[in-house]
């Protein structure tokens, strides 16, 4: 039974990144420095924006991508990031926020065969900034760390990530930590490494599901399609920081800088 991905960031539907006038004004406007923005909601502070576009309204420009991609350009200063794959690499591409053109394009080679969902092509992590490094996982191909110029500063093999639907969680910076969720499939894993290096400061392995009757559309299918495509993200609640995880079956609190578990809750879908 084919199902297909559930909606989220569909993006370069005409294979085109364009940017609202609101978006490539100035450079004094707010940086979005990943996915889902700088605090993690989804909310912006910009004021007085648009709200309506179409293919030449609020639009500053526009330019042709060469493939298709579910990842989110993010924004810092007069930069804009966006991953994309590119036949046998996959590359972070820095284009000016100002006109569109393209400053540098920068990538990892992987070659293998490795299984996606039809919808949901190679490099539909979002990459993720702090003004002086920018960092892409790119599922089997790697992490990799390169400075605002497209100079690379480290990579990492964290080993092969298999799964039918491909992969689609975006890393989070926090502090000197960039956290990625390397997953889902076998060996899946929530990481912390270090932004300077790539080291890895704390690592948890994905919990296990259990056994149990499924209500969705792999119901009488057991266990059927298993897996999360969320990003991680820090709330603070109950006066500390705390890094959630939206896993199988269930969501886990931990500590970001420790790794340590602070809770757990039981009640979610297998297929997150």
């Amino acid at each position: 039974m084919k199902h297909p991905l559930p909606p989220r960031r569909i993006f370069a539907a005409f294979f085109q990144l364009s940017l609202v006038a609101a978006l490539a004004s100035t450079a004094t406007a707010a940086n979005w420095p990943g996915w889902r923005g700088p605090d993690g909601n989804g909310v912006s502070p910009e004021k007085k924006i648009p709200v309506k576009w179409s293919a030449t309204e609020n639009v500053r420009w526009k330019v042709p991508l060469t493939e298709r991609g579910n990842s989110t350009p993010v924004v810092w200063g007069g930069r804009v990031f966006l991953a994309q794959n590119s036949g046998q690499e996959r590359t972070v591409m820095c284009f000016d926020r100002g006109a569109g053109k393209l400053l540098w394009q920068k990538g990892v080679k992987y070659t293998e065969k490795e299984e996606t969902h039809e919808s949901n092509p190679y490099c539909s992590a979002s990459v993720v900034t702090d003004g002086e490094r920018v960092i892409a996982w790119f599922g089997s191909a790697g992490a990799v760390c390169y400075d605002m110029d497209g100079k690379e500063i480290w990579r990492r093999d964290l080993g092969k990530q298999s799964h039918g639907w491909g992969y689609g969680s975006s890393p989070l910076l926090y502090g000197d930590l960039c956290i990625v969720y390397h997953g889902p499939g076998p060996g899946a894993s929530l990481l912390a490494l270090s932004k300077w290096n790539g080291t890895t400061t704390w690592k948890v392995e994905e919990p296990p599901i259990e056994n149990r009757k499924r209500t969705d559309g792999f119901k009488g299918q057991e266990p059927g399609m298993v897996g999360t495509f969320s990003s991680p993200v820090v709330v603070y609640a109950a006066g500390r920081d705390e890094l959630i995880m939206s896993f199988p079956q269930q969501m886990r609190a931990y500590d970001p800088k420790t790794g340590k578990e602070l809770w757990r809750c039981d009640g979610l879908n297998e297929l997150i």
